[in-house]
Order: structure tokens, then sequence, then C-alpha cells
């Protein structure tokens, strides 16, 4: 058997000593984030190893030289910032009157900080902690989504334990979880327990799809309200205080709206929200005690790597802005005196739990606060009386395999090689002519742009901006990478040279540009927005290819080998199916029967690929451009996940993409409240 280590890293076989593979495992070892360390590295001189010694290889850290290193510096154990130190050792004399400084502005602070708080202090100058927690589910499947009985006794959330998607109900006094939806087929998902207790309401795919609720005690589900979003739009309806009506979302990707139907008599109000070019998927509400106020969340779709926190006043539908989309800010939960609203963030590198206090007008009070650091909640819900937190604490791991394309069947695990094997995500996946696969990752903490050899070896990070750098695409003669980046505060389309360089800009506009492609000769790139639109990549000129609008984007574009045709992902009527335009502009194609995602042509442009959605979920098929003819390409059976959306490759001899793994259990904790002053 193997060494093992407790915490981060590895043991090296050869010399025995604990190895931190990654920036990740570097970070998590100091309980710091990962941008930090990399400041330690630059100003303090913490001992990181490249494999290659190039600024960009891949890092890695010996464990006990890391430990001295912290002994000597003693920095991020005594709350001695590196900037400080630095000044210390570079001229002791300004460090000594800065400290003599400091030591007078404590005694003013001592004595005159209990009059400043209590004239002024802001409303969330307190945070409370989270203690005793304790885990609830211990399967191997995925728990997720939890929501508490008004009365604390019991927990409802998804699982696909029994092979689907079921909703489960915990009670917590030690009795077994029973499965409440086992009797259906369907796949159930995002449980909300009514304030009054007394129902469950959850979304389902049966009956084409909608809102169903089922008394909580047991009894029958019935469906109250149709969902025509696709699948991977669905998001969880919520509650009014009263228990008297549900609001849901409609016009996911397009102009999203929240529906508020009233259960008595079925009526309904739609309440728009403002328009956004950037993020038209809303992913979790949360409606305060008071009734006043629906927290919502919107990105670019339920996966984006940012999201934005929104508040909507129920009485006249004012949309009010509380954090922005430079990072990911999500599921926001109200404390029970509707005064601070709790959500999760990764500003801090993790999934944590930050808190705001709020105005009576919804406008923050004071600085955001962090509440928790490092435990990677995915999701979260609080207790009617605000003392316990239940959460799901877990970890998304997406990486990349190849199968080969067969003649005569489709590829099956026995089939496919697993190219990279690590707890992070990989996300869009491209192959050169030469060989090289092109991904998006954030192995380094941070999504970021990496090329490596068609066995997975020999990965090379080729961008380090603290923005998002994802879907990258190769040109044409293998010279090039377009990308999309947030590094400006928008998505829009850079492009930079594979053998260094600086990386250009190349769009910008009003609306959001991501998931370039280039045309076969490298002289243009069409890109999603606001519709499809191609671009000069001399000089950034862009001419209009479909128009955007009302409907579905078209997406995730691919040109095909002889440059006379333009195949894309478009959602209508609830479906997703592949398209084609011409090149040049002309009337768009349907062509798929089945419905499916990321067309991708084959090297002799004969056959699409694409990824299978509806009953063709979680497998890769393809379609003959002359017969017709669709089949799939992989009966990927027997694995614990689900085919990545968002990765598809090919080189004609074999198909590359992502595969997906949550790994999600249930945790309690208290919410202890802050000691009175």
């Amino acid at each position: 058997m193997g060494a093992t280590v407790s915490g981060p890293g590895r043991v090296d076989p050869m010399t025995e000593r604990q190895v931190l593979d990654s920036w990740k495992e570097i970070a998590d070892y100091l309980k710091r984030d990962v941008r930090t360390c990399q400041r330690y590295e630059r100003e303090l001189e913490l001992p990181v190893h490249r494999l290659d010694g190039s600024a960009r290889a891949r890092v890695f850290a010996y464990r006990d030289e890391i430990d001295a290193w912290r002994t000597k510096v003693a920095a991020p154990d005594h709350g001695v910032h590196p900037r400080l130190l630095a000044l210390i050792r570079s001229n002791p004399l300004v460090a000594l009157l800065g400290i003599i400084l400091v030591l007078g502005l404590a005694a003013l602070i001592y004595r005159y900080a209990p009059r400043l708080i209590d004239a002024g202090r802001p409303a969330d100058a307190a945070v409370p902690r989270l203690a005793n927690a304790v885990k609830v589910t211990t399967t191997i499947s995925v728990e997720d989504y939890p929501t508490w009985s008004p009365d604390g006794s019991a927990l409802a959330y998804h699982s696909d334990k029994a092979g689907q998607w079921d909703i489960w109900v915990a009670p917590l006094g030690g009795s077994q979880a029973v499965n409440r939806t086992a009797d259906s087929p369907a796949d159930e998902r995002f449980p909300r327990w009514s304030p009054d207790g007394r129902w469950i309401v959850f979304h389902s795919s049966a009956d084409g799809g909608g809102y169903f609720v089922m008394p909580a005690v047991g009894g029958a589900a019935r469906k109250i309200a149709p969902c025509r979003e696709a699948e991977t739009d669905v998001g969880p309806a919520e509650w009014s205080p009263d228990s008297a009506r549900l609001a849901h979302v409609s016009g996911q990707r397009t102009r999203p709206c929240i529906e508020i139907l009233t259960l008595a008599d079925r009526s309904s109000r739609k309440l728009s929200l403002p328009k956004n070019p950037k993020s038209n998927v809303v992913r979790h509400m949360s409606w305060s005690p008071d009734g006043r106020w629906l927290a919502y969340d919107r990105s670019l779709s339920r996966i984006a790597a940012t999201c934005e926190l929104w508040l909507l006043r129920v009485a006249d539908g004012v949309s009010l802005q509380l954090e922005d989309a430079s990072k990911n800010n999500w599921n926001p939960i109200w404390s029970p005196d509707s005064r601070d609203l709790y959500y999760l963030s990764d500003r801090s590198g993790a999934g944590d739990l930050w808190k705001r206090s709020l105005g009576a007008d919804g406008r923050p009070q004071g600085d955001r606060r962090q509440v928790t650091s490092g435990i990677e909640i995915l999701h979260a819900s609080l207790s009617a009386d605000g003392r316990k937190l239940a959460y799901t604490k877990g970890l998304i791991v997406r990486n990349v395999f190849r199968a080969p394309l067969l003649e005569g069947r489709p590829a099956t695990w026995a089939d496919a090689d697993q190219l990279t094997d690590e707890d992070t995500q990989y996300e869009s996946v491209d192959i050169s002519r030469d060989g090289r696969l092109l991904v998006s990752s954030d192995r380094s903490g941070n999504w970021d742009i990496y090329v490596m050899s068609p066995d997975g070896r020999d990965l090379r990070q080729l961008t380090n901006d603290p923005g998002v750098d994802a879907g990258p695409r190769w040109s044409p003669d293998g010279r090039q990478v377009a990308f999309y980046s947030n590094r400006t505060g928008h998505r829009e389309i850079w492009m930079m040279p594979l053998d260094g360089g600086p990386a250009r800009q190349l769009t910008s506009g009003t609306s959001e540009s991501f998931y370039p492609a280039w045309s076969p000769a490298g002289d243009v790139i069409v890109k999603q927005g606001d519709g499809l639109g191609v671009v000069s990549v001399q000089d950034g000129r862009e001419r209009r290819l479909t128009e955007g609008g009302n409907a579905p984007w078209p997406g995730y574009a691919d040109w095909s080998p002889d440059g006379r045709w333009v195949a894309f992902e478009w959602i209508r009527d609830g479906e997703s199916h592949i398209w084609r335009v011409p090149a040049s502009g002309g009337p768009l194609e349907r062509l798929t029967k089945g419905q499916g995602r990321l067309a991708r042509w084959s090297v002799d442009g004969e056959r699409i690929y694409f990824i299978g959605l509806g009953d063709r979920l979680n497998n890769i098929w393809s379609l003959s451009l002359e017969s017709g003819e669709e089949r799939p390409e992989t009966a990927l059976e027997g694995r614990r996940g689900r085919l990545g959306t968002l990765g598809l490759a090919t080189d004609g001899r074999f198909i590359y993409f992502t595969w997906e793994e949550v790994r999600a259990d249930i945790w309690l904790a208290d919410l202890v409240p802050p000691p009175d002053k």
C-alpha cells in the first residue's frame, strides 16, 4: 500500500517527502487563497518549485519546506501582512515610526470606540459563526438542496441514491430518510418546504415538466405550474411567507421574469427583471419573511463561474443590484427578521457563507462580512428561527476523457481513456491539427487556459490573469488561441499567440461575447452573444449572423471545414437542437430530430457530433449531413456522474469530452450569534 498523508498533498515514493501538487493544494495547506500564496512567493520567497523552471510551468511544493518557511517568516499565522514584513526588513527606522503611529491610534480607538460604535456602527458589524457541525447524509450518492421543515425537525433534499433524482425527507431525530417520490419514473429536484409546514414544492420532468406540490406528511403530488425552460436552466421555486403563493422563473436565457402564482385561484403575476445582456439565467430565489423582497441571483448559466446578486421589491417589481459578476455570488438566504441577507460566494477562494445587512430601502448597510472560511459550500438553507444552517458540502469534479470513434457500435467506458484525474474542473476542450489539446480549468484556483498532449500529459498553463479565461479554440494554423475573458469586467473575445506574448482584446460591445470558433481561413471568428456574430481577426469589425432579441440566443457555434456553414445550438419551445446557417448569412435550418447541444464538425465535414439531451442524455451523438441519420457514438453507462455539457472535440480518430462527478453530502451546524457587547 502507498503512504498516506493527512491534509492536502501526497507522499513522493522516491524521496518520501510530502508534496503539494498545485497552487490549490498549497493554498489549502496554508489556509489562504491562491492569489495570496502567489504574492507570498513574489514578496516573501515562499518555496514553490516548477517542473521545467519556467514561469508558467506546473507548480509544486514540499510541505517540510513550507513549514520551515512559515516558521521563519511567521507571516500567515501571526497576522502580519507580507508587505509590512518587507517594509520592516528594508527600512527598520520607517517601520519603527509606523509602529509608534499604530500604537497611538490603538489608544485613541480604545478610548473612543464605544461611543463611535453606539453612534453609528454598521448593522453588519456583528457576525455569527458556525459551530457543532454534524454530517447528516453519508451515502456515495449526491444529496443536495436541503430545505427545512418550519419546526426544524426534518430536512427535505434531492438525491440520486435510487438511480434518478428523487425527493427525500430525513427526520433529524435519528429515523431513516424516506424517498417521497420513489413511485415516479421522472427526475424530481429542488424541494422547498412551505412556511406553514403543509407542503413541499419541487420540479419534476413528468407531464412535460413543471412544478408540483405534495403534502409534507405523505400523499400524491399534483402539478401546479408548467415549466417550459430547458432542463439545464430549471431551478427551485420559492414560497411566500404566508404559503399562499409560489414564485418561479420563466424566460430563462432571454428576458427572465419572476412569476408569482396564487395557489387558491391559480392567478399569476409577472415581475420583469432588468434587461441584462450578461446574465439571463436566474439560479435561486429567497422570499424575505416580511414579504417585501425577493432576493435572486442571475448568471450566464447555472454552471457559470460568476454570478450577480439582486433584490426585487415585490410590491412594484423594482430591482436593486447587491453584487456584480466579478465573483460567484449565489444562493441568497434571509435572516428571520428580514434585516440580513446571507449568501454563498467564492470571493475568498472557496464557496463560503457571507452576510450583508440591508436597510429598509433594501440598500446595503456597511460592508459584506464573511461568516465561514474554506468550507466549500454548494447550497445552504437557514432554519426558520435562524439558529441552524443546513448546507451541502462537496466538490464538483470534471475531468477529460477520450473514446475511439468505432464503426458498427458506440464506444463504452471499456474503450475510453481518462486523460486527467484531478479534484478540479475542466470545461472546454479543443484539439489542434497536430494533436495538442486546449482546455480551460480552475485547477489553479482561477479559470485559466492550458495546453496538453493528446494523452493528457505535459500540461502547460497559458493564461494567468485574475479574471475568468475560458472557452478556448485553436486557430487553424495552431499558432493562436481565441478565448473569452471577463478581465475587463465584461465577457469579451481575446486572442493570444501560443509561443508567448500579450493577449489582445478582439471585441468590445454592449452585449456579452463568448465561446469563439475560428473560420477555416483563420481571418474571422464566430462568437456567441446577442445572437451569433462574425468578427474580423484583423480589426475587430463585426457583422451579425443571426438575430438575438427575445428568443433564446443561438450559441456554441462551430465552423464547417469547407467554410460554408456555421453549426450551432438553439433552444426553441424548451427544446435544444442543432441548427446551421450559411456562413455568409441566410435562413436558419434545423438539423437534428432529437435534442442535443454543442455542435462539433467532423474533420471531413460529413458529420456533426453533439452532446445528447432529453432521452439522449449523457451520451455523444452524431448526425450524417448526407442521409440525416442520427446515431449514438457512445454508450456511457455504469459510472456515476454525467457528461459535461461544454467539452467536446474530435480529431477523426477519437472524441474528447469531459465527465462530471459531484461529491456532496448534507451537514448541519449551529449558527451561533456573536456575544453581546
